[in-house]
């Protein structure tokens, strides 16, 4: 038996023993019954008042005044409430690293409600959007209200992304991201890419003066050689072949122009001129290019389309050149029989022009880098194909252009899965057939 149920047993008999001695006294059971009542109500509300004591006002003096069970109840509600100071002193030592990381670092921080009321903002966002703390409570719609912020002020599912100038500066260029926080509420992070837009921009124009500029003496070589080719059988062998080469590496040369200029394009401008696409037509002119390419290589591929009757709302030129570059290689770096399916197809959630192939693969390595300009998971072979190197960097923006993204899928030896996911808000229902009466 332990010391508290041992303590109980004596207090309940000594309050046994008082009601039996009142009732000898009174002769009346009930009112003794009553005065023991009232006597064990009066020790317990002592028992709390020294409780709270010792607890709320640390009274040490209290503790020989309680009983057993009331000095175990104390030290232990003592302890719990010590170590709850305890947890809350390191919550709040963690709060403090963190408010410590988030006023460091270069980034602005922004916590919202439901209503895109302002509940929490780090250093940062101050800086950047020229917010202070009496503006906690307000709705940010106040701040940014540039158009392009429409989408993220409503309620949002997935990461939304905006480019947009700086509410207060508007030489410079924020990129804000929206996250979803809880059921309701959202987390903006707002960073300077002014620097980096300039960068961009900068490279954009390099590369777009230097193709322009090698666009005329690349046209002005290209036509001599032409000429000079005419005239090969009149030459001596050994410049007929360099004029071979002159013609080649001409044309390769005039094809990676091109397609710097169309990428740059790409990435400079909007999407316009979008029509309803259907898909199989697309597909049939690729293939009778892929087939004319073949013979040039002398191979004699499988190529199969499987089309979905529902159309895709995208640009023809685009989207053509993103399943003629796909082919292209599938037919460049697969093997002389190469298989080809290329596929539009609608899933649940997404539609998919995928272009598929039983080619060598691509180690998994390569495959994060392989829509990079001028990446080339084997150099030598690729230049041999006659590929630029640019055509899966055009493809990716294509994509992106389109609301959508490239995803690659390959195993060494088993081929290849490119594959252009688009939002269904993109798809077109197929034309109702014209009913003659």
């Amino acid at each position: 038996m332990n010391k508290a149920t041992r303590s109980l047993i004596r207090d309940g008999s000594i309050l046994l023993a008082l009601w039996v001695v009142l009732w000898a006294m009174t002769g009346n059971l009930w009112v003794s019954g009553t005065l023991v009542a009232i006597a064990g109500w009066l020790q317990s509300a002592r028992a709390r008042v020294l409780i709270h004591r010792f607890i709320q006002d640390q009274d040490l003096s209290v503790l020989p005044l309680l009983n057993s069970p009331e000095s175990d109840v104390a030290y232990i509600t003592q302890q719990q409430q010590r170590q709850m100071l305890r947890q809350r002193d390191r919550l709040q030592e963690q709060l403090e690293q963190i408010n410590t990381a988030l006023r460091s670092v270069d980034r602005g921080f922004v916590l919202l409600g439901d209503q895109n009321q302002l509940r929490w903002f780090n250093v940062g966002a101050e800086r950047y959007l020229g917010l202070s703390r009496v503006d906690l409570g307000k709705p940010l719609d106040q701040y940014l209200r540039d158009p392009a912020f429409g989408p993220m002020m409503g309620p949002i599912t997935s990461n939304q992304l905006v480019v947009a100038p700086s509410p207060k500066d508007p030489e410079r260029t924020f990129e804000y991201n929206a996250f979803p926080d809880g059921e309701q509420g959202k987390v903006i992070i707002v960073r300077d890419v002014t620097r980096l837009r300039q960068l961009e921009q900068t490279r954009s124009d390099f590369a777009s003066n230097v193709s322009h500029e090698l666009k005329t003496p690349l046209t002005v070589i290209k036509g001599y050689a032409e000429q000079l080719g005419d005239m090969a059988e009149q030459l001596p062998q050994p410049v007929g072949k360099a004029i071979h080469q002159i013609q080649n590496q001409s044309a390769r040369m005039q094809d990676i122009v091109e397609d710097l200029l169309w990428l740059n394009r790409l990435e400079s401008t909007q999407l316009v001129d979008p029509t309803a696409l259907q898909l199989d037509t697309l597909f049939q002119q690729v293939r009778e290019e892929a087939l004319v390419l073949a013979q040039t290589l002398n191979r004699t591929p499988d190529i199969r389309i499987e089309v979905d009757e529902r159309g895709l709302n995208g640009n023809h030129r685009e989207i053509l050149t993103a399943a003629r570059n796909l082919t292209f290689n599938a037919l460049r770096y697969g093997p002389p029989d190469v298989q080809i399916d290329m596929v539009w197809r609608v899933r649940e959630d997404r539609a998919e022009l995928m272009v598929k192939d039983n080619g060598m693969g691509i180690p998994r390595s390569h495959i994060r880098r392989i829509t990079e300009r001028f990446y080339r998971v084997d150099p030598g072979r690729d230049r041999e194909s006659g590929g630029t190197g640019l055509g899966l960097a055009i493809v990716k923006h294509v994509a992106e252009r389109h609301g959508g993204k490239l995803r690659v899928r390959s195993l060494v030896g088993k081929g290849s899965e490119f594959i252009c996911q688009f939002p269904l808000e993109r798809l077109v229902e197929p034309p109702k057939p014209v009913v003659v009466d």
